[in-house]
């Protein structure tokens, strides 16, 4: 009598042949962080002979949190990253934004005729901001983090 084992079969492969699981990327917590808050401080250091890259900060630092975090979170579980990369999520993450800024803009008393200036405005600054914190990121997160799981 042919015996059925946990080897030879079980019911989840009888009943849905799934796709091969893909390997994840974890995401080192205390480098994320680290880096998500320093990317733009870093710019506006950088920068602070132009005044603008600091000035930028308060007016990007809503949708870079939300945006850029959730964008960044979600492309370093995919793959490793380059600099290109990052800077392509940057943009990605300001154009996904432009959608909310009205919002934001009229809550803050600034005005829906401040839009297309603090648009063109992210449209430098995001992607410097996200290639801040792809540097920032690879260089703090530990070796663990850094190989498919």
């Amino acid at each position: 009598m042919t015996e059925i084992t946990g080897s030879t079969a079980s019911w989840r492969g009888l009943l849905w042949q799934g796709k091969p699981r893909r390997k994840v990327f974890l995401i080192d917590p205390v480098a994320f962080v680290v880096a998500l808050l320093a990317a733009p401080l870093a710019v506006g250091i950088l920068g602070f002979w132009a005044i603008v890259p600091i000035l930028a900060i308060p007016f990007g630092a809503a949708t870079y949190l939300t945006f850029g975090a959730a964008f960044f979170a979600i492309a370093i579980t995919r793959a490793p990253l380059n600099d290109i990369a990052f800077w392509q999520i940057g943009i990605l993450a300001h154009l996904a934004s432009i959608i909310v800024a009205p919002l934001v803009f009229r809550d803050m008393a600034l005005g829906i005729e401040t839009v297309p200036f603090f648009t063109l405005m992210g449209l430098l600054f995001a992607p410097l901001w996200a290639l801040a914190f792809g540097r920032f990121y690879r260089r703090l997160a530990r070796p663990f983090y850094k190989h498919a799981h």
